[in-house]
């Protein structure tokens, strides 16, 4: 049985019985009004996540006078009942903006109509519409746009639940329906900076570092004011100067040369620069970042294919405008334990 057929098997039981349970609640003399009766469900994330819903507040509003004719608190099996005159109603939380309540199926509308001395039921579940919005600045306080900002769970594994806003607008940022957790905001988040974005990973409310950044708690119905995310001053390019050689000296003529951002890991380079006929090459990267430069010489066969002959890394540094020039040594290696070809790249 699939989990979505066990979850409404259990629903329909649950009715039935709390119908039952309380059938005299549904019983009134002509002139009575009726009642809208049902259980309500809390849903975290998918279907299978159902369970009741104790102490939730519901509340009957009647459609053409907009007043409240009845309100209820559900009970440890999520069960509610709202007598009401005969009418039109509209079920939803008691007061609470930033909960969200629907029909577990189309025939669960929150539009409900009532007769006199009859009995209406529902199956209804609620799910949280807390939001976290606000909008970023750059360094002199201007709105900026065409950026993304990232929410994610508070844990430390690399394996945390990621929300990723919409392109950012000069409206700013908004991350709607959030589930209840833990969460921080970040910019740049795991990317490098380029020439687009020059800014690093920087977390709410203005830190590198992610044991510093706000927390935010959301719990069902949570608000939050708008957000004002302001940026560091955007990163600056400096050079980095050095020279690529054999063992014994030898300039290592058209070596690729290759920085890796150490935070990111990620190449900064789409298409490697190259060692010249003295061995020499000049970079340029963003100041006050970590990187290791990596090297590598291939050597074109005859079928087309390029095979390393030569590799070196350097140990990891900090990049600063007075970074002293690299000297890279190249260690010969099997040609057969690496290469590429115009579609892909083979390792042994």
């Amino acid at each position: 049985m699939s989990s979505r057929l066990r979850v409404a098997l259990f629903i329909a039981i649950n009715i039935a019985c709390a119908a039952f349970v309380n059938a005299k609640t549904c019983s009134s003399a002509p002139g009575g009004g009726g009642t809208i009766e049902g259980t309500v469900f809390q849903l975290r994330g998918s279907d299978s996540e159902l369970k009741p819903y104790f102490g939730f507040r519901i509340q009957a509003v009647h459609l053409l006078s907009g007043k409240v004719r009845a309100t209820d608190i559900t009970d440890e099996r999520g069960y509610f009942s709202l007598r009401v005159p005969a009418g039109m109603y509209r079920i939803q939380p008691d007061t609470n903006e930033y909960l969200k309540i629907a029909g577990n199926s189309e025939n669960d509308s929150v539009e409900v109509s009532v007769e006199d001395s009859k009995c209406v039921s529902r199956a209804l579940h609620v799910t949280n519409n807390s939001f976290i919005s606000g909008v970023v600045l750059d360094e002199n306080g201007n709105k900026i746009s065409a950026y993304r900002v990232e929410l994610m769970t508070a844990r430390k594994s690399d394996g945390d639940r990621e929300f990723t806003s919409p392109r950012v607008s000069s409206d700013g940022f908004r991350f709607e329906q959030l589930p209840p957790g833990v969460y921080l905001l970040s910019f740049n988040y795991r990317s490098r900076p380029d020439d687009d974005m020059p800014y690093p990973t920087w977390f709410y409310p203005g830190t590198l570092d992610r044991a510093q950044a706000k927390l935010f708690r959301i719990e069902e119905g949570t608000t939050i004011p708008p957000l004002v995310f302001k940026l560091p001053p955007k990163l600056q390019k400096v050079s980095l100067s050095g020279s690529v050689v054999w063992e014994g000296g030898r300039p290592a003529v058209g070596a690729e040369v290759q920085l890796i951002d150490s935070e990111s890991g990620g190449e900064v380079f789409r298409q490697a620069p190259v060692a010249d006929i003295d061995g020499h090459f000049t970079i340029e990267a963003f100041a006050d970042r970590r990187y290791t430069v990596n090297v590598i010489a291939w050597e074109k066969w005859p079928d087309g294919s390029e095979h390393a002959i030569g590799e070196a890394e350097t140990e990891e540094f900090a990049l600063e405008i007075n970074t002293p020039d690299l000297r890279i040594e190249m260690k010969k290696v099997d040609p057969r334990h690496k290469w590429r070809s115009q579609k892909s790249v083979g390792k042994n």
